[in-house]
């Protein structure tokens, strides 16, 4: 496991807290902050467009997230709720830069733990792909009972439950087709 480092006294950051449920990243806006996660946990989601909700992945205490919008080319983030009470550092992304110009140990802790992510949703999928449909529903099963939400789990609840703070104005629907377009484009082949 990677050690989680210690924040330098002239860096700005701020101490976040949410409560289990909670909306850290909603997916329409964007985000200028990478996450330490310091207690709890939290879990990144993808939405399609046919209300397909896929747990992508489960942040605990020294995990890191928001790393994808500081540094990469999606402007907004995949949406993150606090799995259960948790307390993150946000640490804007100029302070992060910063951090890194100075201390080579958080560099390596950043790219240790971007990685640890690569490989690990890698292997995710790569097992999903050679699963059987039964083995997929049993294991898509499982994981709705780690997160907690089994006993309502329909697509359409889901859906609902997660868009429930959208109101039909023009606005949201603007931001809705906006955030489903990113999330089209984030998956297309590459280009060669």
């Amino acid at each position: 496991m990677t050690q989680m480092p210690k924040i330098p006294e002239d860096i700005r950051y701020e101490i976040r807290t949410f409560d289990r449920g909670e909306e850290i990243l909603d997916g329409f806006s964007e985000n200028e902050n990478l996450f330490i996660v310091l207690e709890g946990s939290a879990d990144v989601f993808y939405y399609s467009e046919e209300g397909d909700i896929m747990h992508i992945y489960r942040y605990k205490r020294g995990d890191i997230f928001g790393e994808l919008e500081l540094f990469g080319s999606n402007a907004l983030p995949f949406p993150v709720k606090a799995a259960e009470n948790l307390m993150a550092a946000a640490i804007p992304k100029d302070q992060v830069v910063a951090w890194i110009r100075k201390d080579l140990d958080f560099s390596l802790f950043l790219l240790k733990k971007m990685s640890e992510k690569l490989i690990k949703n890698t292997g995710k999928r790569t097992e999903l792909r050679y699963l059987s449909g039964k083995e997929r529903y049993l294991k898509a099963m499982d994981r709705h009972c780690l997160i907690g939400d089994l006993a309502t789990l329909t697509k359409k609840t889901a859906l609902l439950r997660d868009f429930a703070a959208l109101k039909k104005s023009q606005s949201d629907h603007q931001r809705l087709q906006r955030y489903l377009s990113i999330q089209k484009q984030r998956f297309l082949p590459c280009k060669q």
